[in-house]
């Protein structure tokens, strides 16, 4: 990882889900407003207390800052806008 958050940061990437129609169709760019975005901890600031690498999170992307290295595309969030820590099955 290249990555080091300082603080309170954590890196993370989005975990997308493919939207389906009964019929099959992949349904892409077609998010809601009002669905739940989850990412997986990728990195963690030294100030972190409550999630942990590998953690799948429930997070505001709106408060998110993009990172794009090497064409990947993941992003930056403060620890106090993680909403919460996923446990179910995907």
């Amino acid at each position: 990882m290249n990555v080091e958050p300082l603080g309170t940061r954590v890196y993370i990437a989005e975990v997308k889900k493919e939207r389906k129609t009964e019929s099959g169709i992949i349904l892409e760019g077609a998010n809601s407003v009002r669905e739940t975005k989850f990412a997986e901890v990728l990195a963690i600031g030294y100030d972190v207390k409550k999630v942990r690498v590998g953690n799948k999170v429930i997070i505001d992307w709106g408060k998110c800052v993009p990172v794009k290295i090497n064409d990947v595309e993941r992003a930056m969030i403060d620890e106090e806008h993680i909403l919460g820590i996923y446990r179910g099955e995907e």
